[in-house]
């Protein structure tokens, strides 16, 4: 159970090539019960992907076929990645060119039908490795925490009455330090793709911008890191928080010395602290990402419902995958900062039926799989001065959220509406895992 943990790990994530070379050698060996174990999980997923006039001749060859198909398939999303299985007596002949588009669905689907415990790992016991390797984990990351805090109080403590800015600069990297290895603990179970335009995306880390995101699970602000991380600007993010987050043990922490804004969910309370806090950020010389959940809650069905009705009685559309976005904070935000800032990035999460990113899947080691579709919305394009055009202009993208979250799950390819493509050019990047093997 152990060997097929980190097995399945490295092929999925790391050395393709390896896997295929030595294929043979370790299907042959000592590990037969793995690569029988295997076999299961390839035949029963190259069967849904019905790819080859031979399917299921023998569990070899499946598994075969399936690392082929899941190999495949990956090289659409990195281009520097290229099939190592040729084609031979003991390999079944690769899909045709053509069918490459086609392999998006028969991963989606893949990851949709196989048992969610037994993609990263096989049987109870490679469970009960997953549960252990994730807290053991998630303990590490609170150790890492206690240093970076003690780091960036004692920093405070020194610098900032010479020089706050001077301060600002050396905590870019304390967050660093303090966030990386937390992306590399969630991306380890988490398959990320993103979609949109690669020119917006190469602008995330440049622009001094409003990020507007839907809330669909606990771990997705998490995978929003770590998209950012992949464009080089993870330590620049900042999002609106309830004020309770201010005292979470470590991260918390972290965030308040970042230059949080915190919310009371008091509007009178709210508004002057949103004002000190909207100060400090006009004050920043380098650019920053502040999001904001416009929706002040994670989705849930009952929430959902309670949307559905309140958008019925104000006449507005009714939105079958969104919340209804509260437009208060959102508004005291751009009028605060609008000119200062570059553009507005909304971003739109959505993952597949069960397959949702939360703490339990990242600590139980069960696979998950989040889409981020990201449109750049230049400053200008946004109508300032007026807060009801900006609360239409603010439904309006969220019914737009909405439809795209529709086409997408409606595909059954796991791809969005209207010819929008997958980005390919931001892969994961080595320093947050560098961080975590450190750590």
């Amino acid at each position: 159970d152990v060997f097929v943990s980190w097995l399945r790990y490295f092929h999925k994530e790391y050395d393709d090539e390896w896997f295929s070379k030595n294929y043979k050698r370790l299907a042959h060996g000592p590990f037969r019960e793995v690569f029988d174990a295997f076999n299961n999980i390839g035949g029963d997923a190259y069967s849904s992907a019905d790819t080859s006039a031979d399917a299921g001749k023998s569990n070899t060859n499946d598994l075969l076929m399936f690392e082929e198909i899941q190999e495949k398939q990956d090289s659409q999303f990195d281009p520097l990645m290229r099939p190592s299985v040729s084609p031979g007596r003991d390999h079944p002949p690769m899909a045709p060119a053509d069918d490459v588009l086609d392999l998006s669905r028969v991963r989606c689907s893949v990851l949709q039908e196989m048992p969610r415990s037994r993609v990263l790992h096989v049987g109870v016991m490679g469970g009960v490795i997953s549960t252990i390797d994730g807290t053991t984990g998630m303990l590490a990351l609170m150790a890492n925490g206690v240093i970076m805090n003690i780091l960036q109080l004692a920093a405070y403590g020194i610098m900032t009455p010479f020089s706050r800015d001077a301060f600002r600069k050396l905590n870019w990297y304390i967050c660093y330090l303090s966030w990386a290895p937390l992306i590399a603990w969630g991306e380890r179970t988490t398959r990320l793709v993103m979609h949109g335009n690669a020119q917006d995306w190469g602008q995330l880390s440049r622009d001094r911008a409003l990020v507007l995101s839907n809330h669909i699970a606990g771990m997705d602000w998490l995978m929003m890191w770590a998209v950012t991380e992949r464009t080089g600007g993870l330590p620049a993010c900042k999002a609106l928080l309830k004020e309770s987050l201010r005292f979470l043990p470590f991260l918390g922490w972290s965030w308040a010395c970042a230059d949080y804004p915190f919310l009371a969910r008091q509007w009178d309370k709210d508004k002057k602290s949103l004002a000190k806090s909207f100060q400090r950020l006009r004050e920043y010389t380098s650019p920053y990402l502040l999001t904001v959940f416009a929706e002040g809650t994670r989705r849930t069905a009952t929430k959902l419902r309670e949307s559905q009705e309140f958008a019925k009685s104000k006449g507005w559309k009714s939105l079958q995958n969104v919340l209804l976005p509260k437009t208060k904070g959102f508004t005291a935000t751009v009028n605060a900062l609008a000119d200062q800032l570059d553009s507005v990035f909304d971003v739109t999460l959505v993952s597949p039926p069960g397959l949702e990113p939360t703490l339990g899947s990242v600590i139980t080691g069960k696979d998950a799989e989040l889409h981020v579709l990201l449109d750049r919305i230049p400053i200008d394009k946004i109508p300032l001065g007026d807060d009801t055009k900006l609360d239409a202009w603010l439904r309006h993208r969220w019914a737009v959220k909405d439809d795209r979250i529709s086409g997408f799950l409606s595909s059954g390819s796991c791809t969005f509406p209207g010819g929008i493509k997958q980005v390919t050019s931001f892969n994961r990047r080595i320093l947050p895992r560098g961080n975590w093997l450190a750590m």
